[in-house]
């Protein structure tokens, strides 16, 4: 009976340090940052980190909730995250270019894995969102837009792209057109 005791004591001792060793190769992750932090930001401030106003992050999580994308695969996800935090995630990883895949993940308490459905259903969610949102302008709309940039010094123009730098080289003739 020594010997089954003694083996007990010693499978008992090796759970022990293997505990020991898990807790110190686990990589801690920043909890309560989605929950406390982003939730009591100010609005100003929100716009600042996620380039979009919360209440259409609110409006594109609730379209994201009720859409295909959303609910594929959820029932054996381990970790169960909200449209919302889906959005501000994905909004989070598309707006810091300097950020890693483990920034994010770790930012949001979220494993790797779960970082890559998001940005995975986002990105297909948003394509097919995109002809709901992104249209040509009619004629009417045209001629509006048009006066606008008029009125502005930039005649024949019907739209521009905000925040987005486009490199191109300078014409041959008159470069400083």
């Amino acid at each position: 009976m020594s010997g089954i005791s003694d083996a007990s004591e010693h499978f008992s001792s090796s759970d022990d340090d293997l505990e020991e060793t898990l807790d110190l190769i686990r990589i801690p992750k920043c909890e309560g940052y989605f929950e406390d932090v982003v939730r009591q930001m100010p609005d100003n401030v929100y716009f600042d980190y996620f380039r979009m106003s919360r209440q259409k992050t609110e409006y594109l999580a609730e379209k994201f909730a009720v859409s295909q994308y959303f609910s594929v695969g959820r029932e054996g996800d381990s970790e169960k995250i909200s449209a919302l935090k889906f959005i501000t995630v994905f909004l989070w990883y598309a707006g810091n270019e300097a950020c890693s895949n483990r920034d994010v993940a770790d930012r949001f308490n979220i494993s790797g894995s779960s970082l890559h459905k998001i940005i995975k259903r986002l990105t297909y969610f948003l394509s097919n969102l995109a002809p709901e949102v992104i249209r040509w302008p009619d004629e009417e709309e045209n001629v509006i837009i048009s006066q606008h940039f008029t009125e502005n010094n930039f005649p024949g123009v019907i739209g521009a792209l905000d925040g987005t730098h486009i490199r191109i080289d300078k014409p041959s003739q008159d470069p400083e057109s």
